[in-house]
């Protein structure tokens, strides 16, 4: 195995990744405010926003470590 790092995301993949943590969250937050959410459908949204947002977290961080070298 060589000790070269992953290459850092593109843009594109942050913006998905940061879109599915929203939709999740969104998903989550409907099913909350709704008289007949499950609380089933709340703790699938929450857990795919905090999922796809610590993906994204961790990809602006490769990211920004590329970019330093």
């Amino acid at each position: 195995m060589s000790d070269t790092p992953p290459p850092a995301p593109t843009t594109a993949s942050l913006a998905i990744t940061a879109g599915i943590a929203f939709l999740g969250l969104v998903f989550a937050a409907e099913a909350l405010l709704s008289p007949d959410g499950s609380w089933v459908t709340i703790v699938v949204g929450a857990v795919i926003a905090v999922v796809y947002g610590v993906r994204t977290v961790l990809a602006i961080r490769r990211r920004r470590a590329a970019k330093e070298g």
